[in-house]
């Protein structure tokens, strides 16, 4: 039942906890799991939580940030706890959403889900997000100029 919950997604945020080696290794196979269901290109983020426990990190950095490149996803850490590096990984991913509306080749538009949107005839709350490359000239202009941080 879960592939219905992700198969139009377009970004993945997968979380592990640094003290659990389990964590880190299961995150591979929901890799595999959304390479499997999803169609469209993912912008995938690989995040490695509880920094603030780092005297008991069982998941070497570098063999996270390694696995993070070899499925074309970026790496990060973070601390839940301590409220580090969260707005980070958020940034990127939404940098990579941008990235993804502009090749509208792989992506017609992006699917956000809002509750506040739920009705009768949009059960889901789903909104269109209309790509940045059919704007017109003076939006993209702005787009552009951020689009140096991410594509």
């Amino acid at each position: 039942m879960a592939p219905m919950y992700y198969r139009n997604a377009n970004a993945a945020l997968l979380v592990f906890d640094i003290t659990q080696y389990h964590s880190f290794a299961a995150i591979k196979t929901w890799v595999k799991e959304l390479k499997r269901n999803v169609e469209e290109p993912l912008v995938l983020c690989v995040v490695g939580n509880k920094t603030d426990l780092e005297s008991s990190r069982e998941v070497n950095r570098e063999e996270a940030y390694h696995y993070s490149k070899s499925i074309g996803g970026t790496y990060y850490e973070t601390s839940a706890l301590q409220d580090q590096g969260i707005e980070e990984v958020f940034l990127n991913v939404s940098k990579g959403l941008i990235c993804l509306s502009q090749e509208s080749l792989h992506t017609s538009s992006l699917r956000v889900y809002d509750s506040e949107n739920i009705s009768s005839t949009n059960p889901r709350g789903v909104v269109e997000i209309t790509p940045l490359s059919a704007l017109d000239a003076s939006p993209l202009t702005e787009a552009e100029a951020a689009r140096g941080f991410c594509c």
